[in-house]
Formats: C-alpha cells, structure tokens, sequence
C-alpha cells in the first residue's frame, strides 16, 4: 500500500539491492539476482510493472565493471553529494538539518534513509528551510537528463558528480535465464512469508 500511494502522489521510484551486499567485486550473476529481485519485489507490491531507471548501488561502491552490469540493465546509476547521515548512531534530526543545508548548492542529491529516525525527523524540516531559499525538491527523472550517445561512450562520465553510465559498446556476457533464488522470492512472497 505504501509503495502504491507513493505512486500515486507523484514520487519517483527507484532500486537500491534486494539484500544490500556490495555489487563491487560480485559475480556478474549475483549483481543481476540482487538487482532483478529488487526489481520484482517492487513489481509484486504494485501489482503491475513500474519502469524504473534509477538505482543507487549499496553504499555507493561501484566500479566500471559494475557500472557495465547496470548498464546492461538498462538502468542508470545515482550518486549523491550531501550524504545527511541519519543512519549514523549519533544522528539525531538537528544533524541532519544541519548537514543538509551547510552543504546544499543548487542541483544537490541529498542520500537519505528511510528507516533512520533522525532522517525521517528532519525532513520536513529542512525541505521547508529549503523552500525558503528558493530551493524546490526535484524528482530525478526531472533533474538528470537521460544519457547521449557520448555519455554511452565512456566511464565515468565526465563533468557530473551525480551519476554515470555504462561504457559501450556493451560486450556480450553470459546470464542466467532466471536469477537463483528468484523463484523462492517469489514464493515467500506467495505465502507472506
């Protein structure tokens, strides 16, 4: 219900892992299980598929190689430049607030957590500060074009701290006709658990 209501207002959906084990260093088949079933949970809980293009990779870490594999996906990688920090222990909504707003510049991508308490505390707190500026939340599809021809021809791509994209031309890579693990997913899902 919740991820349908974020559809409905409006909200932009996007991946982040199924398990959130870092891609780097992965077998390519494990980073196509973590991303598909990611993938598929959204899916099922919407009860239709919803295009998605985003995905912001478990604790940032990313090298060319994983970059490829996403690629590949058809999906397009996010990285931030204003991490809050709620996920830290010591957060608390005062830190956040402040970490946001010492550090935003126009076209920042702020990394929160949804199941940090400090996160979710100081949200609306610093949107509304925000606001004030003249700052206006964006939702990605909107503030990040979708990639050329020349930002497909290289990695990273040059000039953008906020995200790239794979390199091509994309060579062929072995992968498995379903994910391992895809259809006990589904099962438990089935089943509630």
């Amino acid at each position: 219900a919740l991820l349908r209501r974020l559809v409905d207002e409006g909200h932009e959906l996007a991946l982040h892992s199924y398990s959130h084990r870092r891609f780097v260093d992965m077998p390519h088949e494990e980073l196509y299980d973590e991303v598909v079933r990611n993938w598929a949970l959204i899916d099922w809980a919407l009860g239709t598929h919803y295009p998605i293009r985003f995905i912001r990779m478990p604790y940032g870490a990313r090298d060319a190689t994983v970059m490829q594999a996403i690629g590949q996906l058809g999906l397009q990688s996010v990285f931030w430049d204003i991490d809050s920090m709620g996920w830290r222990d010591y957060a608390t909504p005062l830190i956040v607030h402040d970490q946001v707003m010492k550090r935003i510049q126009n076209g920042s991508t702020i990394v929160l957590h949804c199941s940090a308490v400090s996160d979710r505390a100081a949200l609306p707190t610093y949107v509304n500060d925000l606001r004030a500026m003249g700052y206006e939340p964006q939702l990605l599809s909107s503030a990040l074009p979708r990639p050329t021809a020349t930002d497909l021809a290289g990695y990273p791509r040059q000039n953008s701290p906020l995200w790239t994209f794979a390199t091509a031309p994309v060579p062929p890579v072995k992968i498995a006709p379903e994910p391992r693990g895809l259809r006990l997913a589904i099962e438990w899902l089935d089943t509630g658990f």
